[in-house]
């Protein structure tokens, strides 16, 4: 069953699809003697909470719009109760609307951002994109994209938020927000990420163009890629594929992974993890688990050299600062929960940056190709003295995961491609390794979702 508010703007349709989503959809009329209907989830009002078929979507006379599942159990509303709510509608951008008499917009769903951007959606201060948990389950996942007064910041929520990703202004401009952008010009359409000031001018925020349509959009994906999507392209283009490889991202190979050309494989000591390749995913495990009694007797550290962490760029997440490497190991080795110590420093000096990151993640091999011959990086990965070391396990292709789907509330789109940037690897680990007070308030700001106390910016550009 299908309840419809449908706008016709070819070659797309939006309506309500089973049981109560929003969709926005294109037609194929070239297969057979009828038509095929594509679709993307582009936002969602319940993705935590899966409403069941026999779900109602009501829009009460008191102007509120309320979803409740078939039992009757509230799930979600746009609490615009007696705020003289008249009408709902569907806009040809993807915008669904409540306005008054006098056609003024009190609720719309451009304000509550998923983990997509459409064009004409600002992405505002304190406002979050959340990639969902896979392609097949729609629930909040652990990449978040956070905008603060001070730039574009990627983390992966873990014990302790770790991130992997940001882009901010040279001059310490204060930033407003972020859209996506769509012009005509002699070269065709173009879609642009347009980054907004406190001075009230927009600026051109990654690399290059991208040709688009009016049908395009940007989605934070499931593996904390960012990616504009077109229907007039066979494959999405990652929006910032010249500043990261596939081995900068968090969850690339998995807890304890390692990578290297895009290939994953683990560390002496550990082997695949057979639950995460069920679900087309990798990851390792300890194949004899590390007992905290008698540390100094029953566990060592497996160092190696030129692996790197992508959580280098926050200095702030640093356990110890301007400190040396065998400190850096007997924090970890003294404690029971630390699993592994990276070890950060600048060639011909002794002292470092000590990360203890809890879980770990994906270690890359990739990043000393990139990274000037200034810095040096170490791995110290936590392993048992009892049993026999495990191989390093056969390298295997990263793959994505799918897992089974849910019925939610959505809006939904049809499209392919992206943006891009540069990047400054040096730069960035000098500012970082220099900077800890300001990238301290950055880190406060963007998880807490509101204005920290803004300090100097020393530094432009990506990561």
């Amino acid at each position: 069953m299908r309840l419809a508010l449908l706008v016709d703007s070819t070659p797309t349709i939006m309506g309500f699809f089973l049981a109560v989503g929003i969709a926005k959809t294109w037609t194929d009329w070239s297969v057979g003697n009828g038509s095929r209907y594509f679709s993307h989830l582009i936002w969602s009002a319940n993705r935590n909470k899966p409403v069941s078929e026999n779900a109602t979507l009501q829009f009460l006379p008191e102007g509120n719009l309320v979803l409740r599942d078939a039992d009757g159990t509230l799930v979600w509303s746009t609490n615009t109760s007696n705020k003289s709510v008249v009408g709902m509608k569907m806009m040809e951008t993807g915008n669904l609307v409540l306005y008054n008499r006098n056609n003024k917009t009190i609720w719309q769903s451009f304000d509550h951002a998923t983990d997509a951007l459409l064009l004409g959606q600002i992405l505002q201060v304190g406002q979050k994109l959340v990639a969902s948990v896979s392609r097949g389950n729609r629930s909040e996942g652990s990449y978040y994209l956070s905008v603060t007064s001070q730039g574009l910041f990627a983390f992966y929520q873990a014990n302790i938020p770790q991130m992997y990703y940001y882009n901010r202004p040279f001059d310490g401009t204060l930033i407003k927000g972020f859209q996506l952008n769509y012009s005509a010009s002699d070269n065709g359409t173009l879609c642009q990420f347009i980054r907004s000031d406190s001075a009230g001018d927009h600026e051109v925020w990654f690399g290059r163009s991208n040709r688009c349509s009016q049908t395009s959009y940007m989605k934070y994906d499931h593996d904390g890629h960012l990616r504009l999507y077109d229907d007039n392209l066979d494959q999405p283009v990652d929006l910032l594929e010249d500043e990261m490889n596939d081995c900068d991202y968090p969850t690339s190979c998995g807890t304890y992974g390692l990578c290297s050309g895009g290939r994953c494989s683990c560390p002496s000591g550990f082997a695949p993890d057979n639950d995460s390749m069920a679900q087309g995913k990798y990851g390792c495990l300890e194949i004899n688990p590390v007992e905290c009694e008698n540390p100094h007797q029953s566990q060592s550290l497996l160092t190696l050299e030129g692996v790197h962490y992508f959580n280098y760029i926050d200095h702030d997440a640093a356990a110890l600062k301007e400190t040396d490497m065998k400190s850096c190991q007997e924090a970890c080795l003294n404690n029971c929960s630390c699993k592994a110590a990276l070890f950060l420093q600048k060639d011909a000096f002794l002292q470092g940056s000590c990360f203890l990151p809890s879980p770990v993640l994906s270690l890359s091999r990739d990043w000393i190709s990139l990274t000037p011959q200034a810095y040096k990086s170490y791995a110290f990965i936590k392993v048992s003295n009892h049993g026999k070391i495990g191989r390093v396990s056969r390298p295997q292709i990263i793959a994505g995961s799918t897992i089974g789907t849910i019925v939610i509330v959505g809006l939904v789109v049809g499209l392919w491609i992206v943006l891009e940037g540069t990047m400054g690897v040096e730069a960035d680990l000098d500012y970082c390794l220099q900077n800890a007070t300001t990238m301290a308030a950055i880190r406060r700001e963007a998880e807490l979702g509101g204005t920290a106390t803004l300090l100097p910016s020393l530094l432009s550009g990506p990561r």
